[in-house]
């Protein structure tokens, strides 16, 4: 795989551990500016937001964390949608 057609946190993942905003919203699929904002509504978990300064970071091994446990819990809640599917529930 080209560096130019490396996506997501492959794409950083010989760099630094700490991404720019903007690189960080490249891998997230989000604007800067949602960046900024889900830092500033405390919207990621403790440790990825990093501030020196007026500059703003976010750490590549907690976001990779962050997004494992995220994929994680969605294959959990399809597997749970899979196995509930047809089943009728009692209405009490």
């Amino acid at each position: 795989m080209s560096e130019n057609s490396a996506t997501g946190i492959e794409r950083f993942s010989h760099r630094r551990l700490l991404l720019t905003v903007k690189e960080a919203a490249e891998v997230l699929g989000l604007s800067p500016r949602m960046v900024y904002e889900f830092a500033n509504r405390k919207m990621f978990p403790e440790g990825v937001v990093i501030r020196l300064g007026k500059s703003m970071y976010l750490s590549r091994p907690r976001l990779e964390i962050w997004l494992g446990a995220r994929e994680k819990e969605e294959k959990e809640r399809q597997e749970l949608r899979v196995r509930t599917a047809g089943v009728v529930w009692p209405r009490y």
